[in-house]
Formats: structure tokens, sequence, C-alpha cells
């Protein structure tokens, strides 16, 4: 028998991207060479909790981030929410990351303001959505990774 083989249709599933739950965006208010990034967050299917938090890494940060965010912030943005009830976190919202409005817990040995990421460290960074789970040290529980954006200063 010199008949070809016959080979069974593979069903080769296409890859879907995972939806992007956190998105930021740059952007400049007048006479400010500093900017200031909105951040869009959608996860209401990934159990929120109030401590799950936004931080910016540099791009070029292997994933899952072993070190601390350059920025971050929990997704209430103004105040340590953490110890909130739980059904308190709707995984949908947004704020603003402000150097006039940053909260003070997010000032920390490791933490820089968009000014300093602007003048020491402009580029690359890449917003992720975290939850800590047990201790408050990296690696963090990745909900997911967002975009890309370039901080940069802005000339005048």
């Amino acid at each position: 028998d010199n008949s070809p083989p016959t080979t069974s249709p593979t069903s080769a599933k296409p890859t879907v991207p995972a939806a992007v739950c956190v998105k930021a965006s740059v952007k400049f208010m007048a006479g400010s060479s500093v900017p200031m990034v909105e951040i869009d967050y959608d996860y209401p299917g990934s159990d929120p909790l109030p401590s799950d938090w936004v931080g910016l890494y540099p791009c070029d940060t292997e994933m899952p981030p072993r070190v601390e965010p350059t920025l971050w912030a929990y997704t209430c943005y103004s105040r340590v929410c953490r110890r909130d009830p739980v059904d308190s976190a709707t995984g949908i919202g947004s704020f603003i990351f402000d150097d006039a409005t940053l909260a003070s817990y997010s000032s920390t040995r490791t933490s820089l303001t968009l000014q300093e990421i602007v003048t020491t460290q402009p580029g690359c960074y890449r917003v992720l959505l975290n939850r800590i789970e047990g201790d408050s040290a990296p690696p963090y529980d990745k909900i997911c990774e967002g975009t890309e954006i370039e901080l940069y200063e802005q000339s005048l």
C-alpha cells in the first residue's frame, strides 16, 4: 500500500491574550513638566480585595518582579485601605498618581515621586496590579500585567 499516511486534523487552540485589567496613561497639566499617571482598573471577576495595589515597574524588570515597585498605591489610593471589609473592594475604579496627592504610606525608602522618576530614572514603565499574600515583601501575587507608559520630563 503506497498511499500517504493520513493525519487527523489537529485543533490548535488560538492563544487569546489575557484581558488587560489595569491601564496607565500619562497626562501633563498646563505649565507642569512633571507628568501625572492616570490608572484605570477593572477586575471584578478576580475576587478583588481592599489590599490590592498598583505598582509601576521599569519595563526591563524581570516578571514576576522580585523587587519593590518604583511607585505604588492601594487601589483606594488616598489611604491605607488594606484592612477594610472585603466586600468594600469592587475591583472597578481609577485614580491618578500625582506628586501633589501621593499618600504618605506610598513614600517608602524604595519609592520615588514622579518628579524623582522623570529626573533620575525616566523611560518605559509597566503597570502591574498586585496582591499582598502573607508578609509584605516581594515577590507579590500578580493579578494582572497592564500597559506600558513612557515617563519623562516635558519641556516647557
